[in-house]
């Protein structure tokens, strides 16, 4: 597993901790690009992108996260 992966993540939580619901995007979204994460580790920020998703009601684009997953 890829620590730029983990690091990516750890930023996305982090932002979505202080409510900073587009950082927290950006970051899992970035994380999501590599092609060697675990599949565990894939849905986990789908998840956690269609939680900041729903927080900013960017319902469609929560509902495909979910899918994803």
């Amino acid at each position: 597993m890829s620590s730029y992966v983990l690091e990516c993540k750890t930023r996305g939580n982090d932002a979505f901790k202080i409510e900073d619901y587009s950082t927290a995007i950006d970051a899992y979204s970035e994380a999501l690009t590599k092609h060697t994460i675990q599949d565990e580790l894939r849905a986990t920020l789908l998840c956690n992108r269609a939680a900041c998703s729903l927080k900013t009601m960017d319902y469609n684009t929560a509902v495909r996260d979910c899918s994803d997953a």
